[in-house]
This record gives structure tokens, sequence and C-alpha cells, in this order.
């Protein structure tokens, strides 16, 4: 028994394996990136909006909050807050950094004929939203039934009841004001472009591996984990109750990919 669960888990162990070696990779790739980068620069612009005043296209992104941007992955971590001081160009500015844009509005919900979808939502309560964090702040001490005021940048304004779990019946989402791209050190374009593919190829194989390796462990029909179950089963009942430590491992197997199956349904809002 012993020997044979460690040729079924041989599989998994060596995806792990695997995934650690090709994680480390992804890990070097992104320090070479990090090192081969020169500057993160504008590629558009939101016309209309505060950034519009400091920047366009093409500039050059020096700082957001005072601590230096040097590649593209760098600017957006650093405004993921929503809004923050930026120094691009010659010029230094406070400026939204996304907007809060109405995807979609439930039908018979609290804000069902009150706002349109693709409406910009720059306040909650008075207090300015620039990112779905903000959003979220600014019903933290909210609940069911109370009234929420909601002000469009368009200067209208309105109020909605919050429905069940405090909901405002509406889909969100943050819509970056300002899109950006690294831009590599001079002379090593090349050898960025390559660095990043190999990036991209790392990050692809760890996850398959990982993916391969958990799924492996299930105890699903015809995976590692099912046959670890029944050879488990069969050195409890014996080898002469064989066939049925094949029916409950067979069976528990079934359940388990149903139960997977059903989620998935549900999760896909198909069921």
């Amino acid at each position: 028994l012993h020997k044979k669960r460690r040729i079924i888990v041989a599989g998994s162990t060596s995806n792990f394996v695997f995934f650690i070696v090709f994680a480390i990779l992804m890990f070097a790739a992104s320090i070479g990136l990090s090192a081969l980068s020169s500057h993160a620069q504008a590629t558009t612009v939101m016309e209309g909006s505060a950034a519009a005043g400091l920047l366009g296209a093409g500039s050059v992104i020096y700082a957001v909050n005072g601590q230096e941007i040097r590649s593209a992955e760098e600017f957006y971590e650093k405004t993921s807050l929503g809004s923050g001081f930026l120094k691009a160009g010659n010029k230094t500015g406070f400026t939204p950094f996304s907007k809060i844009v109405i995807l979609a509005v439930a039908k018979g919900g609290s804000s069902d004929g009150k706002i349109q979808v693709g409406a910009n939502v720059s306040a909650i309560n008075g207090a300015s939203v620039y990112s779905l964090n903000d959003v979220k702040k600014a019903l933290a001490d909210k609940k069911e039934g109370d009234s929420v005021g909601i002000k469009l940048e368009n200067g209208s304004s309105t109020s909605i009841v919050l429905g069940k779990n405090s909901l405002m019946g509406v889909s969100l989402a943050a819509v970056p004001v300002i899109n950006a791209k690294t831009v590599p050190l001079a002379g090593f374009d090349w050898l960025y472009a390559l660095v990043e593919l190999l990036g991209n190829i790392f990050q692809l194989t760890a996850f398959l591996n990982l993916a391969l390796a958990l799924t492996n462990m299930l105890p699903i029909l015809i995976t590692d984990g099912q046959q670890l179950i029944y050879f488990e089963l069969r050195d409890k009942l014996g080898r002469k109750r064989e066939k049925l430590a094949g029916r409950i491992s067979l069976a528990l197997g079934a359940a388990f990919a149903l139960m997977m199956a059903a989620n998935l349904l549900r999760w896909l809002k198909i069921i």
C-alpha cells in the first residue's frame, strides 16, 4: 500500500516541484524587468479629467505621492487608491486616477430610474469617490433601508434607499483616467521584450503545474485522489471486499465531481 501510495502521489509532487521552480523563475524575471525599466509613460489620458491638465499622451510619469515611478506596474500599484499627487513632465498636482462608472442598474432595484448606465459617480453622501474602496468606505456605516445621497459627475444629484445587504442596486467599476506603459532603458528594448516574454511563459507554466497538482489530488473520478481513496478503503476493508471499496471510491468521486459542477454552474449564474 505504501509503495502504491508513493507512486500515485509522485505525479502531483512533481507538479508542485515544477510550480516552485517556475515561480522562482517568474520572480527572477520580474526583478530583471524592474532593472531594465527606465520610466513610465502615459499612453492615454481621459479628456476633461483633472489629469489632462497635468499630462498628455507621451508624458513621462516621475512620481505618485512623492514615490518614484519607473514602470507601468509601479504606476498602477501606487494609483490603486484612486487619487493622489502626480508629478509628470514639469507639472505636479492632485488628480483622481480613476472614475467610478455605473456598468449596470438592477431592474426594480433602488437605483432603477434614478441612475443611468454609463453615469460617473463623483460622491456618495458628500464624500468624493475615486475607487471601489472609497465606495465601500462611504457605505461602511450604512444598513438596509438607509437613504444615501449620490452625486454624479454631470452635477446632478439623487438619493436612493439601500436594499438587502446594504446594496445600491448597481454594478460599479473603477475606470483608469490614465493608461501607462513601461519604457525600457535605451538600447535594451529587445532584452526587455525577451525577459517579459519569458516571464509570461514562466507564469503560465507555474499556474498550470499548480492547477494540475491540486486537481489531481482531488477525490474526483479518474484522478490520483480517487485512487488513493480506493487503495485506503481496500486496505481497511480487506481484499475480499475489493469491489465494495471500488464502488465506494467511485461513488465518492462522482459525488465530489457533481458538487464541484453545481458550484461552478452557480458561480457562472447558470443555475
